[in-house]
C-alpha cells in the first residue's frame, strides 16, 4: 500500500511538529532520511519524534 500522502504535505506536517516542539526548523537540524521515512510509511509525528531522538531532544 503506498502512502497517501503526498511528501511536500508530509514535510510539511513534519515541520510545524518539529518547530512546536522543539522551537527550531529543519534546516536547524543535521540532516535526517526524512523522505526515506515517508517512503517507509512513518507519520510525521514518528518522524519528528525520531528527529527529535537522533538530535539528543529525546532520550
Amino acid at each position: 500500500m503506498e502512502y497517501s500522502q503526498s511528501f511536500d504535505t508530509w514535510i510539511r506536517e513534519a515541520d510545524q511538529l518539529l518547530h512546536a516542539r522543539t522551537g527550531v526548523a529543519r534546516a536547524d537540524i543535521a540532516d535526517q532520511p526524512w523522505r526515506d521515512w515517508w517512503a517507509d510509511q512513518m507519520t510525521p509525528r514518528e518522524a519528528v519524534r525520531l528527529a527529535m531522538t537522533n538530535e539528543g531532544f529525546v532520550q
